[in-house]
């Protein structure tokens, strides 16, 4: 604010002005596109206000925005349904999640849990999941696995998923 009363205006400059739209009445600074982490931790810029009332007097405030790392967000379901009997190698279930700075993420199991994961293989580029055996709904009706999502930075997700297996009838036929 200007003591005086008189009217501001306000200019943009430094190394990531670019990256900044300044609206020049009222000083609000806005991003062009949604930051990512990943690309880019922090922008620094220098706001100027103006003052033109009898003269010109100027301030330069530098300024540094901090970019903090989000998370990705699974948009896959934590349950899914296969018939039993199906090959190993089947595709049974496709993690999907959303990187808020829209970088590239990479899928896996997590193991170590004490669930299922050691009969499951998963694409680490598109998230789907194989199952590794030939399930059976008399020997085991659910199965337990948890994907994991990871961001270039590092930063991970994770999710439970159940896997439940459906009974087939038997069907008989006659020669």
């Amino acid at each position: 604010a200007e003591p005086g009363g008189g009217t501001l205006t306000y200019s943009l400059s430094g190394h990531d002005a670019a990256a900044f739209n300044l609206n020049a009445n009222t000083g609000a600074l806005t991003l062009k596109s949604v930051p990512s982490y990943d690309i880019q931790h922090s922008y620094d810029v220098v706001i100027q206000a103006n003052e033109t009332n009898g003269g010109t007097l100027s301030v330069d405030q530098n300024v540094t925005i901090t970019v903090n790392p989000v998370a990705a967000t699974f948009n896959s379901p934590a349950t899914a349904h296969v018939n039993e009997g199906v090959p190993a190698g089947t595709t049974v279930y496709t993690a999907q999640a959303s990187e808020p700075g829209g970088g590239s993420l990479t899928y896996s199991l997590v193991g170590n849990l004490g669930d299922d994961a050691a009969d499951f293989s998963i694409n680490a580029a598109t998230g789907a999941v194989d199952i590794d055996v030939v399930p059976n709904f008399h020997t085991q009706d659910v199965y337990h696995f948890t994907v994991e999502a990871i961001e270039q930075s590092g930063l991970f997700t994770t999710e439970a998923v159940t896997l439940d297996i459906n009974n087939v009838p038997l069907t008989v036929t006659t020669a």
